[in-house]
This record gives C-alpha cells, structure tokens and sequence, in this order.
C-alpha cells in the first residue's frame, strides 16, 4: 500500500506526464494500484529498436520517493531479458546511488539512453543488431496478442496496433509477390543475356558445321587424288 508521501508524489507526476509528454515515452499507474507503473517506450530513429513498442513496468515501493523503483521489461527486445528486474543506476538494485529528486520521467530517459547504449547489466543480454530489428518489428504483435497487461493498460492503442499489423504483412506479401515475380521471370538484361548466349551457340555450331564439311571435302579430294 501506498504512504500518503507517495500517492501524492505520483498522482503529481502523472498530471505532469499528461500535461509535458515526453518523447518516445508514454506511462501511467495501474488502475488499481498507484505503485505498479506501466510505460511504452517507442524505439527512437536510427537505432535497431525504431519503430518498436516496448512496455514494461516500474514497480514504486511504498517509501517512494526515498527509494528507487524496480524496473522491468516485457516486451522482448534483444536487449533485456524479459520480466526481469534490470540493474541501473536509478532502479533499486541501487538504492544508495538513488536521488528523491528523480521522477518516472527521468528513469525513463534514462532507460531510453541504456537500451540504446551497448553497457551490459544485470537482466540486459546481447544479440545480433539484426535480431533486435526483427523483435521491434515483431513488438506491436507481441503486445496485442500475447500480453494480457498491455491490452488492458493501454486499450486505445489495440485498434492502431492492429491497423499497422496488417499493413506490415501486407507489405511483406507484396515484396515476396514481387520476389517470385522476378524468380520466374527474369529481367530484361538477363533475357538479353540469355538470347546472345544462345546466338552465339548457334553459331559456333554453324561454323562448326561447315569446318567438318570442308574437312570431310578436302579428305576426300586427298583420297580420290591418291588413287589417280
């Protein structure tokens, strides 16, 4: 249960949140509980996260703000194992580096910066920059389909999520029609290519043809000519 010092203090930092968006953050309490905060990190340009839609959650302890929060991440990202308590700075795995002046904003940022650090932690993990593009491809379904928390935070992002999955496989069925396309049919260059190839082994067989004939025509003048 909440104290009475951080109920206050974190209804305050909703109504900010609400009031000053922060960019590429979106995050709120629970409805039933003011300690549990769920956010959305929307993965920044440029990095292997763009475009990917990232939810986890702080867990506020009731002393907050004296105390740090405990940090996790559900949705899989190639950076942070999942559902796992995340050792930072501004998380409680270090409660004496811990500043009462920090909000959810601030561990915010500061998760943002980390995730598209390459420092390794606690609950972080390595992979392939290929394999985190293909999970921040894979978040928006991930979160409509297989995170029951995400869809009962957040129910006004569901239609938009479902809206942009299927544009996604749209676009993917298209690019792969057009791959089959140009499988079965080749270019015009390699169609030109094709055909010299092929003219320039009717050719050599024409000109082989007639060399044997003049072969065969002199051998046997020699052979006629020797008789005589």
């Amino acid at each position: 249960m909440a104290s009475k010092a951080a109920y206050k203090r974190l209804m305050k930092e909703y109504l900010t949140l609400q009031r000053n968006p922060v960019e590429y953050i979106d995050a709120r309490p629970a409805p039933e509980n003011i300690l549990e905060w769920h956010y959305i990190v929307t993965g920044p340009p440029d990095t292997p996260y763009e475009g990917g839609q990232y939810h986890g959650t702080l867990i506020f302890p009731s002393e907050y703000p004296f105390k740090p929060p405990a940090i996790r991440m559900i949705t899989p990202s190639g950076r942070f194992q999942t559902n796992t308590r995340l050792c930072l700075s501004f998380s409680d795995f270090h409660p004496k580096s811990w500043n009462p002046a920090w909000m959810v904003s601030t561990i915010l940022v500061g998760l943002v910066s980390f995730m598209t650090s390459d420092e390794i932690t606690t609950g972080g993990i390595v992979t392939p920059e290929s394999t985190r593009r293909a999970y921040a491809k894979d978040t928006k379904r991930f979160n409509l389909m297989d995170n029951p928390k995400f869809v009962a935070v957040f129910p006004e992002l569901l239609e938009q999520n479902r809206r942009d999955i299927m544009e996604q496989a749209a676009a993917k069925a298209k690019v792969n029609a057009e791959s089959a396309t140009q499988n079965k049919n080749p270019s015009a260059s390699e169609a030109d290519s094709n055909a010299s190839r092929s003219q320039e082994r009717k050719w050599f067989k024409s000109r082989w043809g007639i060399a044997v004939v003049v072969f065969l025509a002199l051998a046997l003048a020699r052979f006629l000519g020797t008789d005589a």
